[in-house]
């Protein structure tokens, strides 16, 4: 016992040396914490080659969205590190990451990349504890600010800038209690529907329950016959039917929800809705997207006003979250939300459509979707298919390749269910948005209207991001 005492002493003074060689390093403009040329990192889960960017940095400032900005080039991966080092010293409540891109890759939202200031950590059996992670973290100089370690040990740790994660992931990967460690690279999320093909009409609200503009829609589904079943077990009145959501809660994450709505806010359970930008329980901040999806799942019936959603006695609380720039820390926890408020988790969004490039959510995401979804209380995660032939692909002979659900790997995952949009296929055949793809479980036909922010309502388009919600 003295001798694996003083064994693990010595291991751990090495660490700290090596630690505080990193950090006294920063500030010398010879440092060489990153090689030059092309880099290798881990990609949700698979290992990927990549070029950082030398011309663009993301910035996320303290409550607000992060987003790209271009700089004057700089010379060297070098050089790139000491700018972004020097930036977050400068603005210490904001974050300044480097931009990387898929080697070989087109610049473009599916091939770009973000250097965090995370490390992703999977811990051996013995030190899967809170304890352990606190205390490793701590040994290397780092933070550890998560209260759970994953099904498979994965955890983050935090460094003291994003330009550090990469020298400091090669350390923690040495540690004695960590399997392995690699740089979070964050990515683009998108919402799938396409804002610029929305008609956006105004109409004028009309809801006596089957209301004009999504009665015949609903009416193939079958939905109000639904809500008007006269099952003798229940017994209830019309619209208190647990067909129509009494007593269910739907979260939705997505750009936000104006919750309050005419058509909303008496369907909003406030305690569980959550906005993972500024820090706070109102999401309501300019979400266009999840409003147009919350009008769809909870929007209140027979309120002799605007729209009725599908379930349009249930509950339902956003979600809000930066889906521009995100990682698999950020995504483990909107997905893993107060989960034990939620009956289902609606999820229009996805990896960006049209990309033909297979992309996959890191291990926290992944173990998180698995836990979340078995078990006594199993979650339901409802996730759009996508809409990526909206302007078909086609290769450089002008063949047209059409993108696939299956590339999106939240639609692909076996603990997630795809949805895809019906109409979309039905409307045209040979010039459809929605994506085929062996993952999809069903097809809905999303409504014709729906509500939209500053309580206004406004028609939609044939996307799966307004066909899940249906599912849901």
């Amino acid at each position: 016992m003295k001798r694996l005492a003083l064994f693990l002493l010595v291991c751990m003074s090495l660490f700290w040396i090596q630690v505080s060689a990193v950090h006294a390093l920063d500030n010398d403009d010879s440092y060489q914490p990153i090689p030059e040329g092309r880099l290798h990192f881990i990609d949700g889960v698979s290992p990927a080659t990549f070029e950082l960017a030398l011309d663009q940095v993301w910035v996320r400032p303290a409550g607000k969205r992060a987003f790209v900005e271009s700089i004057d080039a700089l010379a060297s991966n070098a050089a790139l590190y000491h700018f972004v080092s020097a930036r977050e010293a400068a603005a210490p409540d904001d974050e300044c990451g480097m931009v990387a891109y898929l080697a070989g890759k087109p610049r473009n939202d599916s091939t770009i990349r973000f250097v965090t200031r995370k490390v992703t950590v999977q811990l051996k059996e013995e030190a899967r504890t809170i304890e352990h992670a606190n205390a490793i973290a701590a040994e290397l100089g780092m933070q550890h600010q998560r209260d759970s370690i994953s099904l498979s040990g994965w955890t983050v740790f935090f460094s003291m800038n994003s330009a550090d994660s990469m020298p400091m992931a090669k350390i923690v990967n040495d540690h004695p209690l960590v399997l392995n460690a690699h740089a979070m690279i964050g990515f683009r999320a998108a919402t799938k529907s396409c804002a610029d093909t929305q008609a956006n009409a105004i109409f004028v609200p009309n809801d006596p329950v089957h209301i004009d503009q999504n009665a015949l829609r609903f009416g193939i589904m079958n939905i109000p016959n639904v809500w008007v079943n006269a099952d003798p077990f229940f017994g209830l009145p019309l619209l208190l039917r647990p067909y129509a959501g009494f007593g269910r809660v739907v979260a939705v994450s997505d750009d936000g929800v104006d919750w309050d709505h005419e058509d909303l806010i008496n369907n909003t359970n406030r305690t569980g809705q959550f906005d993972y930008i500024a820090g706070d329980q109102d999401p309501d901040d300019n979400g266009v997207h999840g409003t147009n999806v919350a009008g769809i799942i909870y929007g209140e019936g027979a309120n002799g006003i605007g729209i009725s959603g599908v379930v349009p006695k249930a509950r339902g609380a956003g979600i809000r979250w930066d889906i521009g720039i995100t990682d698999d820390e950020n995504i483990t926890r909107v997905i893993g939300h107060k989960a034990y408020k939620f009956d289902v988790h609606n999820a229009s969004w996805g990896m960006p459509d049209g990309s033909l490039v297979a992309s996959s959510p890191g291990p926290l995401t992944l173990d998180e979707l698995k836990f979340k979804s078995v078990g006594s209380r199993p979650l339901p995660y409802v996730f759009q298919a996508g809409n990526g032939n909206l302007n078909n692909n086609a290769d450089p002979d002008g063949n047209v390749i059409l993108d696939l659900s299956t590339y999106d790997g939240f639609a692909n995952d076996m603990h997630t269910i795809a949805v895809a949009s019906a109409s979309a296929f039905l409307d045209n055949q040979e010039d459809t948005t929605g994506e085929a793809g062996s993952n999809i479980i069903c097809a809905a036909f999303p409504p014709n209207a729906t509500t939209a922010i500053d309580n206004e309502y406004e028609d939609i388009d044939d996307f799966s991001s307004f066909a899940a919600p249906v599912v849901s």
